[in-house]
This record gives C-alpha cells, sequence and structure tokens, in this order.
C-alpha cells in the first residue's frame, strides 16, 4: 500500500449544502498521497449520509462520527487519527483548488525550516461571487504571528489554506481544547516555535464567507481569547506554567453568552458585508445584498446609505 504523505483534516457539522463539492475538491487532487479524514460533528441534516456516499466509494475517506462537540475537539480528533508526514486543514464548504496539496508538500519537503506553510486564499460569497483575495509578503507570513499586540497579531490568509507537518503539530501539543475560538491562532504561534511559516502567493484556496460564521458571529469572545494566546505565548517565552492562563480561559468560556447579539443584527451586518464589496465589481448583485441587509435591520444605517450612493450612480 502507498504510503500517506498528507492528512486532510475537515470538521463537518450541518454542511449538507456544500459538503459534497469540498470532498470532491480534494479527492481531485492529484499526484499525491492522501487520506481525508472527516470528522462528524453531530450534523442533524444529510451530512452524515452524503460523507457516507463518498467512503464508500472512495477509501481515502476516514470517517468518525461523534455528539456535537465543537469544532477545536472535533480537529483534535481529526488530528489524532492523522497518518501522513504533514497534515493539512480544510473547511466544510470550501475548495482546494486543483494542485493544492502537490504544491504545498512539495514546498514544505524542499524548506526543512518551515513548521507550517499557508497560501493565497479567494473569499467568495455561498453564491460563489468574488468578493476578495487575501494573501501574505514575506514578511507578513515571517513575523505576522510574532506580533504580541491583539490588534496586530497576524495569521495566514485562512484557517483551512494551511498544511503543516506532522512533528511540528505533536511537539506544539497540538489544537488545546480551552480555545473554542481562535484555536488556529493558538495553534499557529506555537507552531513557528518550532520552524517558521511561509504563504505561497499563489491563489490554491476558495473560501466561502459564511453567514453564520465563528468570525463573524463571536468576535467579541475572539478578541478576548486573543489576550490569552499573547499570555499564553509570553509564558512559554519565559518557560512559566500555562496551566492558570488554560483554567481562566475555560471560565470565560462558560461565561459567555451563546448569541452575543440578536440574529437579525448579524445577519443584517453579513448582508451589508457582502454587499458594501460587491457594489465596486458587481452593482447588481451588491444592491441585493444591501436589501437585505436593510430587510433584516431598516435602522443599519450603513447599509442604506451605500445603498443611496449605489441608487445615485444609476445602478
Amino acid at each position: 500500500m502507498k504510503s500517506i504523505s498528507i492528512s486532510v483534516v475537515m470538521s463537518v457539522y450541518n454542511g449538507e449544502k456544500a459538503v459534497a463539492r469540498t470532498i470532491e475538491s480534494i479527492l481531485d487532487q492529484a499526484d499525491v498521497a492522501f487520506e481525508f479524514i472527516i470528522v462528524n460533528d453531530g450534523s442533524t441534516d444529510q451530512s452524515l449520509a452524503i460523507i457516507e456516499s463518498y467512503a464508500k466509494r472512495d477509501e481515502r475517506i476516514k470517517l468518525s462520527s461523534h455528539p456535537n462537540q465543537g469544532l477545536t475537539r472535533s480537529l483534535i480528533t481529526g488530528c489524532q487519527q492523522a497518518q501522513g508526514e504533514y497534515i493539512a486543514r480544510q473547511d466544510c464548504g470550501d475548495i482546494s483548488l486543483p494542485g493544492r496539496l502537490y504544491t504545498q508538500l512539495a514546498t514544505l519537503r524542499e524548506n526543512s525550516d518551515l513548521s507550517m506553510l499557508s497560501c493565497a486564499t479567494e473569499f467568495v460569497t455561498p453564491k460563489g461571487e468574488h468578493l476578495y483575495i487575501t494573501r501574505q509578503s514575506e514578511d507578513e507570513a515571517r513575523n505576522g504571528l510574532k506580533d504580541l499586540n491583539v490588534s496586530q497579531i497576524k495569521g495566514p490568509p485562512h484557517h483551512g489554506s494551511v498544511m503543516f507537518r506532522a512533528t511540528s503539530y505533536q511537539q506544539a501539543g497540538g489544537y488545546r481544547k480551552e480555545f473554542i475560538v481562535a484555536q488556529d491562532i493558538d495553534l499557529w504561534t506555537r507552531l513557528i516555535e518550532y520552524g517558521d511559516h511561509e504563504s505561497l502567493s499563489k491563489v490554491l484556496y476558495r473560501a466561502t464567507v459564511e453567514k453564520n460564521s465563528i468570525s463573524s458571529n463571536q468576535r467579541a469572545l475572539q478578541f478576548k481569547t486573543a489576550e490569552f494566546i499573547i499570555a499564553s505565548v509570553k509564558a512559554r517565552a519565559n518557560h512559566l506554567p500555562q496551566s492558570l492562563i488554560l483554567r481562566e480561559l475555560e471560565r470565560l468560556n462558560l461565561a459567555s453568552p451563546s448569541k452575543v447579539q440578536n440574529q437579525r443584527v448579524l445577519n443584517s451586518n453579513y448582508y451589508y458585508h457582502l454587499g458594501s464589496i460587491l457594489m465596486k465589481t458587481e452593482p447588481v448583485a451588491g444592491k441585493g445584498y444591501l436589501l437585505s441587509a436593510i430587510k433584516q435591520n431598516p435602522f443599519n444605517w450603513r447599509a442604506l446609505l451605500k445603498l443611496a450612493l449605489l441608487l445615485s450612480k444609476g445602478d
């Protein structure tokens, strides 16, 4: 049996609308031996049935399923099962573009000083409309995770765009259950203690900006969690224990409300975000999203102003 070079790890929770296209984008990756570890995180829709149908046809898919525990615990489970020399992340709903795995694998093999590697990422709407591309310069990739300022620390273009050495992951201690958000930044700040980070300028990953993503719904908790990440970095640098920091973070998680804002307000802000970007390149689509933002929250003055501006141009 051909040895496994890469373990692709993905968590799925109620992703029936998009999981098939994501799975196919990985199975279509060429010239590389990989396993695709999919953790079904207690989905209540048809996600599990869809994944099982693919697993029956392709032995590279390794499926595990457990009651809903959240992204972090699912990634811990998936990475524990990984047999590859390298681990690649993949988010449900996103696409790994052709050549992603091969290119990242080749780059890591050629550069032994790297512990992790990311790539430029294209962000799109759930309908596939292009929003923007995020890429990092060499300096941003090398030093962005070393900035111990909560508002300045900067990681790779996207969590799902990253591939890292399995040995580095184990040395760093892997994902930590205490980080229910910002688990990626926490891991990355530890991975760079065992090697450098580089980010390829070529777009090899396509990420969908979803309505109910963690990054949009729990910004306040993410920002606060970043303070604990920086405290952990400083503790390690001074050879101090991190146990008190992690316990305090767990208390913060328990005290944080599950929904910090009204859902209609969140929806409105989401549609505004898409509309304000698309009004410059696809004004018809942009207008539609701005109207949706106002429908969700008639008092979203930013959406009202942007829509007025768009209409004044005759679009």
